[in-house]
């Protein structure tokens, strides 16, 4: 096989009811390049294994991909880390075992508008958001579509992971100096990546995004998602201190959100709120 030009990382731990369409998603994918896909599966104890496998053996055009199963857990940075080292391709696109794409011309609609302008350094889509418990599809998160810039991304986070495509950086000097310490790995990168140039967002919908209990930001209780919140724009903070109003002000919200819903007696974002009141205050007095 040529060189890929794009090369698809697919983490993936205990995806076992969902890695086989994650897998087919790329398959379809009908581009003029060579592209790779590396599946990291971080030691899953169930079926996961057995499926990537069975699927690469039922299809004849399945030879690009490349599955590794860690023999011992390694978390969902390491894990990252692992499979960016493997990657060949110019481009980087990122689908977890647990969503997938529904669009066949996906990669080659946004290799070409990278290719085609060179000044942005991601591009990402509109996507399908699906509670998996009911099938029913969720609102809008109210994204912003065209041009995205780390202002944007230091406000609020407008990219959906699965969707985007990012032109490959040095990870040893071009990643931000805190992105370990990140609960959440996809808003440092973006914030990485927008200080070498810009991004986008295109309007068409091109994958699905699975909302259920094992999900690494869906599936996360009211006081994990509190912790992460206020625990990552701290972190932003961090390396990014002239930038403290953009990033302050979304984290206020999220505040006044568990505030408004603790004081309609709705007792889990009340003891969200109290377990984390010294992360608040610390917030707070920034």
């Amino acid at each position: 096989m040529k060189e890929p030009k794009v090369s698809v990382i697919m983490m993936t731990y205990q995806h076992e009811k969902s890695i086989k369409k994650a897998i087919e998603g790329v398959l379809m994918q009908k581009t003029n390049f060579p592209v790779e896909l590396i599946i990291a599966d971080d030691a899953s104890p169930d079926d996961t294994q057995k499926i990537v496998n069975q699927v690469i053996k039922e299809n004849k055009t399945a030879h690009f991909i490349k599955y590794t199963k860690h023999r011992m857990n390694k978390g969902v940075h390491q894990n990252f880390f692992w499979a960016y080292k493997q990657v060949q391709g110019k481009y980087i696109a990122l689908c977890e075992g647990d969503d997938f794409w529904t669009d066949e011309n996906k990669l080659q609609k946004q290799v070409d508008f990278l290719e085609q302008h060179p000044e942005y350094m991601l591009c990402g889509t509109d996507v399908t958001r699906v509670a998996t418990a009911t099938g029913q599809v969720q609102p809008s998160l109210n994204k912003k579509f065209g041009d995205i810039t780390l202002d944007d991304i230091l406000y609020r986070n407008q990219m959906t992971t699965c969707t985007v495509v990012f032109k490959k950086i040095d990870f040893d000097t071009q990643l931000i100096s805190n992105f370990e310490r990140f609960t959440v790995g996809d808003v440092p990168l973006w914030c990485s990546l927008l200080r070498y140039g810009k991004g986008y967002n295109m309007k068409d919908i091109t994958a699905q995004y699975n909302i259920h209990q094992g999900g690494m930001v869906s599936g996360r209780s009211l006081n994990n998602t509190l912790f992460s919140k206020l625990n990552d724009r701290l972190l932003l903070l961090e390396e990014f201190p002239g930038k403290k109003q953009i990033i302050k002000r979304h984290g206020n919200r999220i505040i006044l959100h568990y505030l408004k819903s603790a004081l309609l007696l709705k007792k889990a974002y009340l003891s969200s709120l109290w377990q984390h009141k010294l992360l608040i205050l610390k917030y707070l007095l920034k």
